[in-house]
């Protein structure tokens, strides 16, 4: 499931692309970052969803072991 996604991508005068990115901690109106190719663009939006997904799993462990801490 993406949590983050490219909502409009625009192309530019120089052909670069400009993707505007939302999701959690985004405003609602999203950000705006250049790339170059729209393989660039899928490979952002994957690399956010990867890091989101990973630092809820290292959040979820590290909650898990500070509650058995305290039960010691």
């Amino acid at each position: 499931m993406a949590i983050y996604s490219i909502n409009r991508i625009q192309e530019c005068r120089d052909h670069t692309l400009i993707g505007t990115v939302t999701g959690p901690g985004i405003r609602s109106s999203g950000v705006d970052y250049w790339f170059r190719t729209l393989d660039e663009v899928r490979c952002f939006a994957e690399d956010l969803n990867l890091a989101y997904w990973e630092s809820k799993v290292l959040s979820e462990i590290r909650q898990r072991r500070e509650k058995r801490n305290r039960r010691k």
